[in-house]
């Protein structure tokens, strides 16, 4: 970042403020927030907005944009606990690439800037009513996360938050927004596999008409998805079988020879022979009669690893 930054905020008896609150040249009364060097409010009618410093500065835009955007932020937490009004934030995650919702300041009762945490000093850290960090904000403009932030965090179980600045237009964002969007925040609101720690799928109970192998008969097939993975009957639990039992399937616990174990599989009503769906049956898509049943989450990962008994959360 080059130049100079043209930002709308100044600060004046030691808040920060928008252009468009005060009066026009000198008279705004505004320093830098950066360098505490005097602002001229440039207020024309063929630019915009903004505020400029008053004589030659040497004031680094990059250290200007952090500090704005750290402060701008920091007011906002502070209104919001201090009013105990919501603070809305949404971000999409890397873990499961699900859009999730929350509010920034559910847990915290106040908000400090750069405090010392021992290995770390994030821009800001929120704590909540034991005194312990529940989320740690870092500002980016140029330079990489402080990866001693990022190892904290994962010790304490305290989310990171980061917001990467490029322009006045990110400084806005944070100021203004009706939910803030962080760049990076390293928290997944799904239930975890018990097992593995990997977040759950939601998970679907598809059935569809069809013939039996055997008898050629109309019988009812049911099979698990779990976001597009098809399942078969992998993973089906006693509750699952008897959500399928409610809605017209016919399904037995069988000895399987090859796996030394017993497992749910869809059987004829007519002649009892077993019509497999496993997880290479081609049932996921549009079928003629076809129904889709939410039934809570599973772990695909699980489920898909030989002789696993996968952790399944059903939902009638």
């Amino acid at each position: 970042m080059r130049g100079t930054l043209k930002t709308p905020y100044g600060e004046r008896d030691g808040r920060l403020v928008n252009v468009s609150t005060v009066e026009g040249g000198k008279a705004c009364g505004c320093i830098c927030p950066g360098c505490g060097s005097p602002l001229i409010a440039h207020k024309g009618r063929k630019t915009v907005h903004h505020f400029a410093h008053e004589s030659e500065a040497t004031c680094n835009p990059e250290t200007l944009l952090h500090i704005l955007g750290k402060r701008l932020l920091l007011d906002r937490i502070q209104a919001a606990i201090r009013n105990k009004t919501e603070l809305p934030i949404q971000w999409d995650c890397a873990q499961c690439d699900d859009r999730h919702e929350g509010d920034l300041v559910k847990r915290a009762t106040k908000v400090e800037t750069e405090f010392d945490l021992g290995p770390c000093r994030p821009d800001l850290t929120l704590f909540g009513p034991s005194g312990k960090p529940v989320a740690l904000v870092e500002i980016v403009v140029s330079h990489a996360p402080d990866e001693n932030v990022t190892e904290f965090a994962k010790a304490s179980g305290a989310p990171t938050v980061q917001f990467d600045l490029r322009s006045v237009a990110d400084l806005e964002r944070i100021a203004e927004a009706d939910v803030l969007v962080p760049t990076v925040l390293d928290l997944c609101r799904r239930p975890k596999c018990a097992r593995c720690g990997d977040p759950l799928s939601r998970l679907t109970l598809r059935m569809f008409p069809m013939s039996c192998t055997s008898c050629r008969r109309p019988t009812r097939l049911v099979a698990l998805e779990g976001e597009g993975y098809p399942l078969g009957t992998s993973g089906m639990t006693a509750d699952l079988a008897r959500l399928a039992r409610e809605r017209g399937a016919t399904l037995e616990r069988r000895y399987n020879r090859w796996e030394h174990s017993y497992e749910f599989v869809n059987v004829c009503p007519s002649c009892g022979a077993a019509n497999p769906a496993g997880p290479d049956s081609t049932f996921v898509g549009v079928i003629a009669g076809e129904t889709a049943t939410p039934a809570g989450h599973i772990c695909v990962n699980c489920v898909l690893q030989p002789g696993a008994t996968p952790p399944a959360r059903s939902e009638s």
